[in-house]
């Protein structure tokens, strides 16, 4: 029996790669509509988020071209993102709420270990997250992920 390592968490492609256009900073728009989250129990959902999402060349100085950055992968920063996306959330729940969330104090995160990242909030509790599988592909001229 064959067992593939993209199948055995932690152990399936390293990171998700995007065209090196994604470089850069990204205007985001989430809307939660439902949720089965206490968080948002007794709230009028749908609820819209807007924050940003960056992307960083992936390896970008360690390339074998020299760190020329149009040739190599974006991934995501999830340290940024994370932060990004936490701080419209608590922006918008402590708008339709009396309650606040901690904000976050610290986060840890590399791009040499992407399958984790680690976050400590302002009350003393923390959070980590950890990737065990993922998908994505980049078709070869680069201008198609998915």
């Amino acid at each position: 029996r064959i067992i593939s390592a993209k199948n055995i968490p932690g152990l399936g492609p390293p990171d998700v790669y995007y065209p090196a256009y994604f470089v850069g900073k990204w205007k985001v728009t989430r809307v939660i509509s439902n949720s089965d989250d206490k968080l948002w129990q007794g709230i009028n959902l749908p609820v819209k988020l807007e924050h940003e999402m960056r992307f960083v060349p992936y390896d970008a100085y360690n390339s074998e071209d020299g760190g020329n950055t149009n040739n190599v992968p974006a991934i995501a920063d999830r340290a940024f993102n994370e932060r990004s996306y936490y701080d419209a959330l608590s922006s918008a729940y402590n708008g339709l709420t009396s309650k606040s969330l901690p904000s976050i104090q610290t986060s840890d995160w590399t791009p040499a270990n992407p399958n984790v990242l680690s976050l400590t909030f302002a009350d003393g509790s923390s959070k980590e997250i950890k990737v065990t599988k993922r998908s994505s592909d980049v078709s070869k001229d680069g201008s198609t992920a998915y």
